[in-house]
């Protein structure tokens, strides 16, 4: 009862054969069965699920210390269910659409671009994460809609709960939702039981973004590697990218808001 996909070039033809000499019907060992891969009971796992009430599509995440993050044998890709009943999800690696992302360490608080396909518009469409299993205690998942690109919708899929929204009919989209995985806070300055009010995290074009509630004080102050100022600015919109893309390196990144004092490193690849 093992399945895979077999991929030959669009222009040209290609086979696989299978002699009768390749079947083998002795290998019964329980301990050692080479026709069945071990099961592996500590792997960080996320399966994330979309559904129109009728139908259902899903896409994986997981963590494997062996794998990259471009796309290689760890990965699966996409194949489309054609159908413009069934909405689908995916996550994507460069140009490849994937239904399994094997990805080499948690990229905390760094969005995924999570794509969504649809062949008829609906409002009863959900996401949920069916299964979050093996990841550090405190560490939440984060999806945003960016329907509104300058006011995402965020929301906790941590506790197993189902975002709904409404969407047209759209083809291969990946600009409206994101995935972050959010680490568990660590916080400087004073009200530190309040952490978790707002938190830093950059997107897929190197751009930081400040999330949570904020108000018309806060403030926030980025640094490169050596300390030295290259922006600071007062935060009149929630969830807006700071400015330009970044070059990739370690960044300090410092917000003030309502008393309290966040300040994290930022990797941006």
């Amino acid at each position: 009862m093992q399945a895979f996909w077999v991929q030959v070039p669009s222009t040209g033809t290609g086979s696989v054969t299978f002699p009768n000499t390749a079947r083998s019907h002795q290998d019964q060992s329980v301990v050692n069965n080479q026709l069945k891969a071990p099961a592996i009971n500590n792997q960080k796992v996320l399966r994330l699920n979309v559904s129109n009430t009728i139908n259902t599509d899903e896409t994986v995440v997981y963590f494997d210390a062996n794998a990259a993050d471009v796309f290689d044998t760890y990965d699966s890709p996409k194949m489309s269910n054609n159908n413009v009943a069934i909405p689908e999800i995916y996550t994507k690696v460069g140009t490849e659409n994937l239904a399994i992302n094997g990805m080499n360490a948690i990229p905390y608080d760094t969005e995924i671009p999570l794509g969504f396909t649809t062949g008829q518009a609906g409002s009863n469409f959900s996401i949920k994460a069916s299964q979050l299993a093996n990841f550090p205690s405190g560490t939440k998942l984060i999806l945003k809609d960016y329907a509104d690109a300058n006011n995402p919708v965020i929301t906790d899929l941590s506790d197993g709960s189902t975002y709904v929204f409404s969407s047209n009919a759209t083809s291969n989209n990946t600009s409206r939702f994101a995935l972050l995985f959010h680490a568990p806070s660590i916080t400087t300055g004073t009200n530190p039981t309040d952490k978790d009010s707002f938190w830093i995290s950059t997107n897929a074009n190197g751009q930081i973004i400040v999330n949570g509630n904020l108000n018309e004080n806060s403030s926030v102050a980025i640094y490169n590697a050596i300390g030295q100022k290259i922006m600071s600015k007062n935060l009149t919109q929630t969830n807006a990218p700071l400015g330009s893309s970044l070059q990739p390196g370690v960044y300090i990144v410092t917000v003030s808001n309502a008393g309290k004092t966040l300040t994290r490193k930022i990797i941006v690849d």
